[in-house]
């Protein structure tokens, strides 16, 4: 009779014995095997990024490095290899985390800041002469006049011009926005004249 392992410990073992969890070798293949499967699926997650939602998942500079070579890459056999090269540099990043940041940045349930010229641009071409005043109020550079034209040619527009009308309007409000935040940049004033002068 083949003798089993608890034959070999004394009697105060037995239930220690008893109570491990044995995992075979193939099971800790097949495990190991999921775990590098999944980490390959990240690894092409991360390549299909925009540079802009890469920047804001704070990748190690090696991992950086290895995106950006692997983006220029043509060859599938290069790319394959650069592609088990990240895989290897992703078992040191905590996984699960960097997916659910993934997922939220994926996610459109989660909402966006607002673009402020779309909303000032809504705001002029729905609103009244009170938005217009307040988005001269908030951006001296602003020409109230131009604006209140562009605006009005914008809701009177036929269907085939408002495309055009609106982009005119849009880029107003740009150029209004981005030289009023230039000219009260503290880097472009001149030097602080003292009291005495």
């Amino acid at each position: 009779m083949a003798r089993k392992l608890e034959h070999f410990l004394p009697d105060d073992a037995k239930p220690d014995a008893d109570a491990r969890v044995v995992v075979s070798r193939t099971e800790e293949r097949r495990e190991s095997q999921r775990v590098e499967a999944e980490l390959l699926a990240l690894a092409n997650r991360l390549t299909q990024l925009k540079q802009s939602a890469q920047d804001r998942l704070g990748l190690t500079e090696v991992c950086t490095n290895m995106l950006k070579e692997i983006r220029i890459i043509e060859s599938a056999p290069a790319r394959a290899r650069a592609l088990k090269r990240l895989r290897a540099e992703l078992r040191d990043v905590d996984a699960d985390q960097l997916k659910r940041t993934l997922d939220t940045l994926n996610d459109p349930r989660v909402p966006r800041a607002p673009d402020p010229t779309s909303t000032w641009c809504s705001r002029l071409i729905n609103g009244n002469d009170a938005d217009l005043t307040e988005f001269v109020e908030c951006y001296k550079l602003a020409d109230r006049a131009q604006l209140r034209v562009l605006v009005r040619n914008r809701v009177r527009a036929k269907e085939t011009e408002q495309k055009r009308a609106h982009t005119r309007l849009t880029q107003a409000i740009r150029q209004a926005m981005q030289g009023s935040v230039a000219a009260a940049s503290p880097s472009d004033a001149g030097p602080l004249k003292s009291e005495s002068d």
